[in-house]
């Protein structure tokens, strides 16, 4: 799977910045969607995991200590945290995510964490694409919609 070498790498330090302070993240977006489905077409910019709720404030604590960049979107329940080109999504799960609560167990890159499963990733998506704010944005979401519901059906 062709992936950012810096993105991958950060990632990684984000999920052990998480495990070291009690959090398993679980990882979801496009990077899981490209995992899933194997579609090399899916660009994927950032990683998205999601967090316990009470982890932002920590979290956000913890990373003005490191000297981390980070921008809180707090209407959005996101911290986006940065590393020269790449940024990682920590998205307080459950202010964002109101689908099933079907989790995998995920090895990245050596690192176990948790992933969300095909069909809570369809939930979100199909979710997505009625807040879309453009037309781009709902064409992606759709074409992934399109490309977990074929994923899920050849499982089934």
């Amino acid at each position: 799977m062709e992936i950012n070498k810096n993105l991958i790498k950060f990632t990684k330090e984000m999920i052990l910045f998480c495990k070291s302070h009690g959090v398993t993240p679980i990882i979801c977006g496009s990077y899981l969607t490209k995992y899933y489905t194997q579609d090399e077409r899916i660009v994927v910019h950032d990683v998205d995991m999601y967090v316990p709720d009470a982890f932002l404030p920590k979290a956000i604590k913890l990373l003005e200590k490191k000297k981390i960049k980070y921008k809180h979107l707090k209407e959005w329940g996101c911290l986006k945290v940065y590393k020269g080109n790449v940024n990682i999504d920590l998205d307080a799960l459950n202010f964002l995510y109101k689908g099933p609560k079907d989790f995998r167990d995920l090895d990245f890159e050596g690192i176990k964490l948790k992933a969300l499963s095909p069909k809570g990733l369809l939930f979100i998506y199909k979710v997505g694409v009625k807040a879309c704010q453009t037309s781009w944005e709902r064409r992606q979401h759709t074409r992934k919609v399109r490309l977990l519901e074929k994923y899920i059906n050849s499982k089934n």
